[in-house]
């Protein structure tokens, strides 16, 4: 992604238990919620640090 591109924010729902997840996977990656969502977007697999 250039710096030129322009980022759209999304707003999805979870339940509490899915949000427990995201937050857990994303901790454990050392990533941000918003980061680790976005390689799960692009098929990557974010790997525990």
């Amino acid at each position: 992604m250039s710096t030129n591109d322009k980022k759209v924010r999304l707003k999805i729902r979870l339940s509490v238990e899915e949000k427990a997840k995201l937050e857990h996977d994303a901790a454990l990656c050392g990533l941000s919620q918003a980061e680790y969502f976005r390689q799960i977007c692009l098929g990557r697999t974010p790997r525990p640090k």
